[in-house]
């Protein structure tokens, strides 16, 4: 289970090991340590970054910063740096947050995963409506891992790129979707617009739509496949079957962290690794389902089911089928 846990003193020995291997600065991340002796690293470079965590003992010209150690179970597997405010260079290159995964677990999707939990911790923690970050223009991977939690490139110069992450606001989202309700109920133009809304507003997903019930012509009902945004999907989906299948036969939530690891898992776009289905109501009875996919696994956190489940029930409320 991958866990970011805040740098402490309970942990001196593996992260002292960790750090160890750290470099004075690669890609741009910089540790201004390098060779120091486990008395020091325990007695004081470890205080001090609690105490910088809490403002305190910060040099002239920082801000307060969380570091954080991603654990895989019982081993470090990265670092990621959190900057609770941006000061004007802050704004304009490095950003609120740096990371670094140790050069061993590379390559096996730890920087997507712990920047996306980093960025569930201070969704509603920051004052702007976008994280900032930055990456060396010579770091394709670096780029990818940013791009896979939803971001994009602002600026750039010789030697980096400036990216962006913007934060979901659930309850703008409701009120837009509100919005289309109010314009058109009517069950084609309205899940039309609310698939291209979420589409548009939710970061790090690469498929949204809807799945309608319909009757078959041998009796009984199943999911077919109604507006959306991505790639080509699957048409029908049984009851019982696959993530949509299930919510329905369930009438409960999907939230699922890893779909490779769901039981009967039909997979319309090879690039998704999480998924969420949300089942709709009109009347005590189920007419549809809210699908999402992520290619990011562990994607959806209970905050996400908490704003999209929202947002489904003021479509349910209005919508004319």
């Amino acid at each position: 289970m991958l866990l970011l846990k805040e740098v402490n003193t309970e942990d001196l020995e593996q992260e002292y090991a960790f750090f160890s291997e750290l470099l004075e600065d690669e890609n741009g991340f910089t540790y201004s340590h390098v060779g120091a002796s486990f008395e020091e690293f325990s007695n004081e470079i470890v205080p001090m970054m609690i105490a910088n965590a809490k403002g305190e003992q910060l040099p002239e010209g920082f801000v307060p910063c969380t570091e954080y150690l991603l654990w895989d179970d019982d081993r470090i597997v990265g670092l990621f740096r959190m900057r609770h405010v941006l000061n004007d260079f802050l704004r304009q290159y490095h950003g609120h947050i740096g990371y670094m995964i140790r050069r061993s677990e590379r390559g096996k999707g730890y920087g997507s995963r712990g920047l996306q939990l980093l960025l569930d911790l201070w969704r509603d923690r920051i004052d702007e409506a976008e994280f900032y970050l930055s990456v060396h223009r010579d770091n394709p991977a670096s780029l990818q891992v940013q791009k896979n939690c939803g971001a994009y490139v602002h600026h750039m110069d010789e030697e980096c790129f400036y990216t962006r992450i913007p934060k979901t606001d659930y309850d703008l989202l409701v009120q837009q979707a509100k919005g289309f309700c109010d314009a058109e109920p009517y069950f084609v133009p309205l899940l039309s617009n609310i698939s291209a809304l979420i589409a548009e507003e939710v970061p790090t997903i690469n498929w949204a739509g809807f799945y309608l019930m319909r009757e078959k012509k041998d009796g009984g009902e199943e999911l077919v496949l109604g507006p959306f945004q991505g790639k080509t999907a699957c048409i029908r989906i049984q009851i019982g079957k696959g993530v949509c299948g299930t919510a329905v036969a369930t009438g409960t939530t999907q939230r699922i962290e890893d779909v490779h690891q769901f039981p009967g898992h039909i997979a319309c776009d090879a690039a998704s690794n999480s998924e969420i289905v949300i089942p709709l109501y009109k009347n005590n009875k189920i007419f549809g389902v809210l699908d999402i996919d992520s290619p990011v696994t562990g994607r959806f956190r209970p905050e996400d089911q908490t704003g999209l489940e929202a947002l489904c029930q003021i479509i349910t409320d209005a919508i004319e089928l």
